[in-house]
This record gives C-alpha cells, structure tokens and sequence, in this order.
C-alpha cells in the first residue's frame, strides 16, 4: 500500500502548481514567535561547493535545479535574537501552522504514510515541549494532487478558540472542528484557504469552480454565501480590524479579443455584508500583462493601517510595496533582500513592528526574512534555523549576485580582436572598477553581501557541519567579504579557502582573487608580483583555462587565432590604471576606492569601450626580479 500511496504522490507532485513561496507564515499573539513549514532538499541540490568559481557570463551548473522535498519541517523563531525550536519533522508533506488565541498552542496538518495499510491525514495540536494530541485522523485511499499542495494550505484557529478550520483531502474542501474534541461541525466541499473574522463568528473562503469565488459562513455552523468572483484566488482574504471588509487579491484572464491578451491582477476591497467590492489598486507592472508576461503569485499583507502588496510577474523587478488604504497613497515601495528575487508569504506581525517574508523561487518553501518596520529604512535579517535553511538562503543570494554580475564587461582583453567575447573570468569575483562606485549594481551587491555575511557564522553550540556545508560555507564567507569591501577579511577568508581547495585550477583562480584584492587595497606593487606569477604560468605558446560543460581544462593557446592570455592580461590593463592615477604628478597619491577618479572611466555596459590593453606587463621597473617569489597555495 505505501508504494502505491507514494507512487501515486510523486505523480501528483508533477501537476501540482507552482507558488510555494506564498504559504501561509502566522505571528504568535504577542508577536514575539513566527511558525513556518519548510521544505528540505539534500544539500547537494541547492547549491555545491566550487560554485564561487564559474564566471558569472556562463550559465550555472552548480546551483540546484527544482527537487522533491525529502522531509518537512516546522519551526517557530523568536523574532528579536532569531533563535528556532524544531516543532516536527516529517517525510511527507505538513500544513501551514496555526496559533492558539492565547499563543499557548499550534495546530498543523500532516499527512502519514505507513509501511502497511491506508494513509491518513492527522491534524495535531501542540500544547507544549513533549504535550501533543491528535484531535482528527482521517483515512486517504489515495493521494491526489491536493496532498502535495498541503504546505500552502493552514489549520486555522478561531479567535475565541473553540474551532479550528482545517483542510480535507477526500473529498477535497474544509472542515470545521471542534478544538478540544475534534467533533466536525460543519463541511464544505471544494471550499480552501480560511480566514476567521476578528469576532471568530464568520469564516470567510474561496470557492473553487470555473472562476473562484469569495464566500463567507455567518457562523461556523452556518451555509455558504457567496460575495464576489475573484478569478484565481492563491491567498486566504485578509479581515480588516473592524471586521466589516475583506481584502483579497484577484487574478482574472482577459477575455478573448482583448489586446494584448494576459491577466488582471487587482487588490480588490469586499463588504462582508453585501459582498459590494471596490478594485483598489492594480497589483502587475501593468493593468493588463501581455502574453510574454505571466502571474507566479501575489501576497498580501493587512494590518488594518498599513498594506503591503508583492506580485511576481515574469520578467519584472520584484518589488514591495507599502500602501495607506485610508489616504489612498503608496508610502514607499523597496525589497527585502534583492530586486531580482521574488516575495511571497508577505505576514504583519500583531503589533505592526515586523514584517515577514519568504524570497527565492516560487517552488521553493524556505525560512523567512524578518523586516523591521520601525525603523527609517527597514532592514531585513535572514532566519536560518538549520544548515539546510542557511545554504538555500546562499543559493538565493548568490543566484541574485549572478544577475547583476552578468553585466560585468564582455569586451575582449586583445587589444586587436575583431570580435568581442565574453571573458573566462576564473571567479565570480569582479574587480575593483568594472561597476562605477556607488552605482545601483554595486550598492545591491553590498546589500547582499550584508545579508548573507551572517549566514556564514554558524552558531557555537550547533553541532559540526559537513564536508560538504564547509566547503560552500568557506567560499561564501570570501563572497560576502570580498563584495562589501571588507578586504582584510577577505584576505582571512582567502587563506582559509587556500587551505580547503584541492583543483589546481580553483587554486589559480584563488590566486587571481589575491590580486584583485591587492588591488583593491592599493598594493599596486604586490599585485604586480601576483599577475607577474599567473603570467609566468601561461608561456608561450601558452594555455588556457577553459571550462568544457563540466569541469575546467587547461588548453594551448593558438598564436595564429589571435589567442592570447585573456585574464592576465585584463588584470595586467586594470592595474596599469590604478598605478597611472596613483602616479599622476597631480592626483593624491593616497588609495580612496570612493574617489570617482578610480573608476577608470570604463562604462561597464557599453561593449564597444575596448580598453587598450598593453603588449608588455605595467609592471616595467629593472630592478623588479624576473621571477617573483611563488604565491602560498599554488603547486
């Protein structure tokens, strides 16, 4: 029976819809707690290690492609220090959490497969460490698609504490339970996504059909009543305080006929009496978005003074925007970690001080960021309860950084190339002045690297890592220094990756980072030791590292095809920039990478600006040795 029930999963896994990223992630009362469910994927299939040196102009083979979750996980984090307690672990697949109105206690669903007879579908309430009772258990034939959907649905508490709204599995709908004994009260098929009023006497829900529709119960025993058509419906409506209105997001395709065609997606405001609903904003880029431009998912967030709306569209900036409903203004609009990565599970803490988050791919169920909102410009802190959580953040991260690394400049270093082509840069790692300072790819690469420097810092009394999570831990801990400008622990984190790496060719590509940060610091003279090292390594004819689709290779160089040593060279015209103003009888003969003078006057975007790469090496003193002594790390 289990290898039907799990056979029969996997295939539902296949058709289940993508959007994760949005499910439900609620405060405790006191707002000091938030409970999510994460999904857990083998390390090695989030992100591997010697992934710091593929160059940002070719596509990752590195990064983990979309998996199976091999376990689920709750977990409740303290907002103000972040420290996590593992609720429940699972192989197969658990709801969103619910809190108790006192905060004393948490619900969830989870599903169960044993090794012999029927599946079930339990929900559990959790009353304290070690204090857990099963209030329903209900047996499952089968597992259709709804069962790998669990994680974006929620067991629902009502506000005076005496039902719980959960979801059913077969047939598909909700329940209505009693939360001492588990007695059903009431059942309505093809009904998801509650949402109890602040009075805990209604209960309002979509209606799956043709096009969802927003329905309500005037109590919990009460019937249906529909308020309004919401298109596709991917949130639970949000109750104002007052419990008079409902906010929700619509989703609905334009008719035939219409150009272009595409969908609507409206932040649409409901009257819980008479279903009367006024659009409030259009939540896309565009009012209509055009064939090329679809919907992944639209989060809201309603504290009864301030809203916060995130959409992800294909091929648009994420971003997040806080709107005033009551003046009918936006406040701001921002992100929480990077332009490039979409939001979603977008949930206000009680007291209005914090706003939670998940970011990263839409089919991916991972831990939140936590945004203050007190502050003058709010700032995001990443929770990472477990390694696995802490190397899916890297993986976002990094996944940003790429986006804006793919605009490093493409021109060629051969001063007499027809053609441009992309550099083979031997690490993602630019160097100092491809990106003009304080410019937006280098201010969103800082954030990133202050965001993700912390993740590097397992804490003390955690047990020891893996091979494998030290490894990706010690090349991020270089990304992050190396990016925020922090060079001297670069250096630090440098060394230690030195002594890690085994590639002879990630030991090269170590080596040029030395040089970049000599660079960077000013060491116009060490660096020269350094290239004039990696330039002795490629003579003539010469050889190439280059990367053939699965691991790097050294290769001769052709003389007669114009081949030449691309990143040595590069390097060798990037430093003989930096000594030209560091030697300019006029200029400051002081190091300031904030001196607009060090921008080399490169526009990093334009690929016609071929720079003039000299024939000979800049480093041209007699009485500088032939041979500089040979780098630590390099066989």
């Amino acid at each position: 029976m289990r290898r039907i029930l799990c056979s029969t999963f996997v295939l539902a896994c296949s058709f289940a819809i993508a959007g994760c990223i949005h499910a439900p992630m609620p405060w405790s009362p006191d707002s000091r707690w938030i409970a999510y469910t994460v999904e857990v994927r083998p390390i090695d299939q989030i992100l591997r290690p010697g992934w710091l040196f593929e160059s940002p102009s070719r596509p990752s083979t590195l990064l983990g492609g979309s998996t199976r979750p091999t376990a689920y996980r709750l977990w409740a984090t303290r907002k103000d220090t972040g420290a996590s307690v593992l609720l429940e672990e699972s192989d197969q697949p658990m709801t969103a959490p619910g809190w108790s109105p006192d905060g004393r206690a948490l619900a969830f669903g989870k599903l169960v497969v044993p090794a012999e007879g029927p599946g079930r579908f339990e929900v559990v309430i959790l009353e304290g460490p070690g204090r857990r009772r099963i209030v329903s258990s209900r047996p499952l034939t089968e597992l259709n698609a709804e069962a790998s959907r669990l994680p974006g649905q929620a067991v629902v508490w009502s506000p005076d504490g005496r039902y719980l709204a959960i979801p059913q599995l077969s047939p598909l709908g909700l329940a209505i339970i009693r939360a001492d004994n588990g007695r059903q009260v009431n059942r309505i098929a093809d009904a998801f996504l509650p949402s109890w009023a602040p009075d805990g006497a209604r209960l309002a829900f979509y209606l799956r059909g043709t096009g969802d529709t927003l329905n309500s119960l005037d109590s919990p025993v009460g019937q249906p009543r529909i308020l309004a058509e919401v298109g596709q419906a991917g949130q639970a409506p949000v109750w104002s305080r007052d419990g008079l209105t409902l906010f929700i997001a619509s989703r609905k395709s334009v008719p035939r006929g219409a150009d272009p065609p595409g969908e609507q997606v409206e932040l649409i405001k409901v009257r819980a009496d008479n279903g009367q609903s006024e659009t409030i904003r259009s939540l896309a880029v565009d009012a209509v978005l055009g064939r090329d431009r679809s919907v992944e998912g639209v989060s809201i967030a309603f504290d009864g003074e301030s809203l916060f709306c995130s959409s992800v569209v294909e091929g648009a900036a994420n971003v997040l925007t806080w709107y005033h409903p009551r003046e009918n203004e936006v406040y701001k609009k921002f992100t929480l970690v990077d332009f490039s990565a979409p939001m979603g599970s977008l949930s206000i803490s009680p007291d209005g001080s914090a706003l939670a988050a998940r970011v990263g791919p839409v089919d991916r169920l991972g831990a939140p960021v936590i945004c203050d909102l007190e502050s003058s410009d709010p700032r995001s802190r990443l929770m990472a309860p477990d390694d696995a959580s802490r190397v899916e953040w890297i993986a976002t991260l990094v996944q940003s950084a790429r986006t804006i690394l793919a605009n490093l400049p493409i021109t060629s270093p051969e001063p007499n190339a027809k053609k441009t082509r992309p550099l083979d840069r031997p690490t993602l790692l630019p160097i100092l002045g491809e990106f003009d300072l304080n410019s937006d790819p280098v201010i969103r690469l800082r954030k990133i690297s202050k965001l993700g420097r912390p993740l590097c810092d397992r804490p003390a009394d955690a047990p020891a890592a893996g091979p494998m999570v030290e490894a990706i831990l010690d090349e991020a801990r270089l990304f992050f220094d190396y990016l925020s400008g922090n060079y001297v622990p670069a250096l630090k984190s440098l060394e230690t990756l030195e002594a890690r790496v085994e590639s002879s060719q990630h030991r090269l590509g170590l080596l040029s980072v030395r040089a970049q940060i000599s660079l960077a610091q000013g060491n116009v003279d060490q660096m020269g030791e350094t290239v004039g090292f990696l330039r002795s390594l490629v003579r003539s004819p010469g050889r190439r590292i280059e990367w053939d689709g699965t691991a790097y290779r050294l290769t001769n160089l052709d003389p007669a095809r114009g081949e030449s040593r691309d990143w040595t060279d590069y390097l060798t015209w990037r430093g003989s920039k930096v000594q030209e103003i560091l030697h300019d009888d006029g200029a400051d003969l002081h190091f300031n990478p904030d001196n607009p003078r060090f921008n080399f006057g490169l526009n990093p975007l334009d690929p016609r600006q071929v720079p003039p790469f000299p024939d000979r090496p800049f480093f041209n003193d007699p009485a500088r040795p032939a041979a500089p002594p040979r780098p630590r790390g390099v066989r």
